[in-house]
C-alpha cells in the first residue's frame, strides 16, 4: 500500500474537529498508541511494531523520495502478541531504538484521513499537529485547504524530523524555573530589578547540567533550579515547600523568546536580594490586590491573573 501523507503543525483541534464534522467528516478512531521502533540500519526503510487499542500491527516502510509530502511503500500485518513479536524481530538481530506513546484521534472524509497526533512521555515536547494522508499531493493540498491552510503550511516530514524541530527550537529557547512566594497573609515577595524597572519572581536560567534532556526538563529538574535561583537571589531564608504551578511562553525584555515555569514556594525568614541588580529597599511583601498596579516582568504579567483565580480556589 502506497503511503502518501503531510503534517501541519501546532494545529487548534477543537476548531478543525467541528471544520471537519460540518464537512461530513466521519470520526473513525480515537486512542492511545503504542510505537515500538527497531534499527534496521538503513535509513529508506522502517520497522515498526504498533500497539493500537486492542490491535497489534508490524509495519515495514520503504521511503520513497517525493515533492513536498512524505510517501512510503507500506507493507502492514496483524499480529496476536505484541510482546511475543517484539522478541521475534529483537532475536533477529533489530534492536529497539525508539519507544513512543501517542494519543490519536482520526476522521474520514473524501477518501482522505486526517489524523491529530499528541505525543507523550519520550516526546511530549512536540505540540499536537495533524497530518493529512489522501491518494495523492493534490488531494492532500485539496482537502487542506478546505480547512483553511495553503500549501506552504504542509510539512512533508518524518516523526523524527519533528521532533528534531521542536528539540532545536526548544534548545535555543530560553528556559526559566522560578518562585511565587507567598506568605499565610496572601501577599508574595517581589524583587525589584533595578535595569529592567520592574517587578519579579525569584528564577532564572535552567544550566543544561541540570537536566538529562536540556529540551525537555522535567519537573523535578525544574523544581532543583528554581530553588537554587532563589539561595542565589534571596538570603535571610528557609524554603519550606515548593509546589508546581504552570508554565507560560513569553518575549524578554531584549527580544529573545523564553518559557518560564514557576512554583508556588512558602519560606520562612526574612527575605532580603542577595545580589546588587535587585533594589533592596523596593524589593519586598506585596498584598496580592496590589500586585497588578505595579510594573512587573513580562512573565509575571502573564502568570499573575492564573494565579489569582488558583488562589480563589484554594
Amino acid at each position: 500500500m502506497r503511503e502518501i501523507e503531510v503534517k501541519i503543525l501546532e494545529v487548534n483541534r477543537p476548531e478543525l474537529e467541528k471544520k471537519l464534522l460540518s464537512l461530513g467528516a466521519e470520526k473513525i478512531f480515537e486512542g492511545t498508541i503504542s510505537d515500538v521502533y527497531f534499527d534496521t540500519n538503513d535509513k529508506t526503510k522502517l520497522l515498526r511494531l504498533r500497539n493500537e487499542n486492542d490491535k497489534t500491527i508490524f509495519t515495514l516502510k520503504n521511503k520513497i523520495l517525493a515533492d513536498g509530502v512524505k510517501e512510503a511503500e507500506e507493507t502492514e500485518v496483524e499480529v496476536k502478541d505484541y510482546e511475543t513479536m517484539k522478541k521475534i524481530v529483537e532475536s533477529l538481530g533489530y534492536s529497539v531504538y525508539l519507544e513512543l506513546i501517542k494519543k490519536r484521534i482520526s476522521y474520514k472524509l473524501n477518501g482522505a484521513r486526517f489524523e491529530f497526533d499528541n505525543y507523550l512521555d519520550n516526546w511530549e515536547h512536540v505540540p499536537e499537529f495533524m497530518e493529512i494522508e489522501a491518494k495523492n499531493k493534490e488531494e492532500i493540498i485539496k482537502n487542506a485547504k478546505l480547512l483553511g491552510f495553503e500549501e506552504r503550511d504542509l510539512k512533508p516530514w518524518s516523526g523524527k524530523e519533528v521532533e528534531r524541530h521542536y528539540r532545536e527550537k526548544n534548545e535555543s529557547r530560553i528556559i526559566l524555573s522560578g518562585n511565587i512566594i507567598i506568605n499565610a497573609t496572601k501577599e508574595i515577595y517581589l524583587l525589584w530589578r533595578t535595569k529592567h524597572s520592574h517587578y519579579e519572581t525569584p528564577g532564572g536560567k535552567i544550566k543544561p547540567e541540570e537536566c538529562k534532556n536540556f529540551s525537555n526538563p522535567t519537573i523535578e529538574e525544574l523544581k532543583n533550579a528554581a530553588k537554587r535561583e532563589l539561595i542565589e537571589e534571596v538570603e535571610n531564608i528557609e524554603i519550606i515547600s515548593m509546589e508546581y504551578f504552570d508554565k507560560i511562553k513569553f518575549t524578554i525584555p531584549d527580544g529573545r523568546k523564553a518559557i518560564a515555569y514557576k512554583f508556588i514556594t512558602k519560606i520562612i525568614g526574612t527575605p532580603t536580594p542577595a545580589e546588587d541588580i535587585f533594589d533592596k529597599e523596593k524589593s519586598k511583601w506585596i498584598k496580592i490586590e496590589d500586585v497588578e498596579g505595579n510594573l512587573l516582568s513580562p512573565d509575571l504579567k502573564i502568570i499573575f491573573p492564573k494565579f489569582k483565580e488558583y488562589l480563589k480556589r484554594n
